[in-house]
């Protein structure tokens, strides 16, 4: 008998890889269980997390984050000029 909706027993999910390790297709598992070949797929699939690439745009920068870096270069800028003319050299200019 089967389970609600997204739910497989324990049962059916040893009984599918079962099947799955005696080497039939799915189409095979899927006519001896009854079940979708979708079904049959996740159980058989490994989920792995790591695996998987973000989907979607990169994260937004908002503007609390873009002061913050304004704020953090310029503070980086000065503490280098203020070095420069404590140590009285010449040196170029960082990047950015």
């Amino acid at each position: 008998m089967m389970a609600p909706y997204n739910q497989l027993e324990p049962e059916e999910v040893t009984h599918i890889k079962g099947l799955h390790e005696a080497d039939p297709t799915y189409c095979q598992i899927k006519d001896r269980v009854g079940l979708p070949i979708s079904t049959i797929s996740s159980v058989l699939t490994e989920k792995t997390k790591k695996s998987k690439k973000p989907v979607g745009l990169p994260p937004k920068l908002f503007d609390r984050d873009t002061r913050h870096l304004i704020c953090t270069t310029s503070e980086g800028q000065a503490k280098f000029s203020k070095m420069e003319a404590d140590l009285e050299l010449k040196c170029s200019a960082p990047l950015g």
